[in-house]
C-alpha cells in the first residue's frame, strides 16, 4: 500500500551550434570590427567567443597541399592533378613553407617519368597502365606536361609526341577510345583538344572553325578551352569577344 519515489528538478538546455564568420580587409592604420550576439542566446549555456587572425586566408591552404603531395592513388587523372599545383603555384607554397622546394621537385619528376607507363599502343593516355586511351585524359597529360617544360622540368619528348599525333585522330571513327561520349561531351572534348594542341603549336583552325559555328550549343567549358584557344592563335579580337561575351551572359 506504500511508494517512494524522489522528485528533482532537470534543468535541459538546447545545445548551442557554433556559428563561424570569416570576415578580410586592407588597412594601412586601423578597422573596426563589430560583433553582435547570436539571437535568440541561451544566456545560461558556457556562450564564449574564439577569434583567429592571419596575414592572408591562403593560411588555410597549407592542409590541401600536404594532403595534395602525400595523395596516394596512382589514376593518371589524379597523378596530373597532383603535378599541376606543384608545377603551377611552386613559388606559392615555397614561399608560405607548405612544401619545399626540393619536396615539390622531386614528387613533380617523378611523376613526370611515369607517364609513358599510361601510355596506350595507339600512342593516347589511359586512365591506368594498359588501359584504353581517352581523349580528355590524353589532354590533360598533356597541358600539365607542357606547363611543366615550361618550368623547367624534363619531359618524356617521345611519348608526348605519340600522345599528340594520337590527339589529332582521336575524333576518327575507327579510333579506340576508353570510354563513349555523349553528343556534347564529345564536342567539349574536341574544344579542349584545340586548346592543348594549340600549345604544341599545332595548327586547329578546322577544329575551330567547326566548333566556333555551332558555339550556341556548346557547353561553357567548352565555350573557356575556345576562348583559351582564340587567344593562344591570336584569332580576331572580335571571335575573342565574341566567345568572352557568350561566358559573360551565363
Amino acid at each position: 500500500r506504500y511508494s517512494d519515489g524522489v522528485q528533482t528538478k532537470l534543468e535541459v538546455s538546447t545545445p548551442e551550434q557554433p556559428q563561424t564568420l570569416a570576415v578580410s580587409g586592407v588597412t594601412e592604420t586601423s578597422q573596426t570590427q563589430g560583433l553582435r550576439a547570436p539571437s535568440p542566446l541561451n544566456t545560461k549555456a558556457a556562450n564564449q567567443v574564439e577569434i583567429s587572425v592571419a596575414p592572408t586566408a591562403l593560411l588555410q591552404t597549407k592542409e590541401a597541399v600536404s594532403y595534395l603531395l602525400k595523395y596516394p592513388y596512382n589514376c593518371l587523372e589524379q597523378q596530373m592533378s597532383k603535378l599541376l599545383p606543384a608545377v603551377g603555384a611552386a613559388q606559392l607554397i615555397t614561399d608560405f613553407k607548405w612544401a619545399s622546394e626540393q619536396q615539390l621537385r622531386t614528387t613533380a619528376q617523378t611523376i613526370l617519368e611515369t607517364l609513358p607507363t599510361y601510355q596506350h599502343l595507339s600512342g593516347g593516355y589511359g586512365y591506368w597502365p594498359a588501359g584504353r586511351p581517352d581523349v580528355y585524359v590524353t589532354s590533360y597529360a598533356l597541358e600539365v606536361a607542357w606547363l611543366a617544360k615550361q618550368a623547367g622540368y624534363k619531359v618524356p619528348t617521345a611519348s608526348i609526341e605519340k600522345a599528340i599525333n594520337w590527339l589529332q585522330g582521336a575524333f576518327a571513327e575507327q579510333t579506340v577510345r576508353a570510354y563513349p561520349y555523349t553528343l556534347q561531351e564529345t564536342d567539349t572534348a574536341r574544344a579542349y583538344s584545340a586548346y592543348v594542341l594549340a600549345r604544341y603549336g599545332k595548327n586547329v583552325d578546322s577544329l575551330f572553325n567547326t566548333l566556333y559555328a555551332k558555339r550556341t550549343g556548346l557547353s561553357q567549358e567548352a565555350i573557356a578551352y575556345l576562348l583559351e584557344e582564340a587567344y593562344l592563335s591570336k584569332r580576331s579580337q572580335s571571335i575573342q569577344q565574341t566567345l568572352a561575351q557568350q561566358l559573360r551572359n551565363k
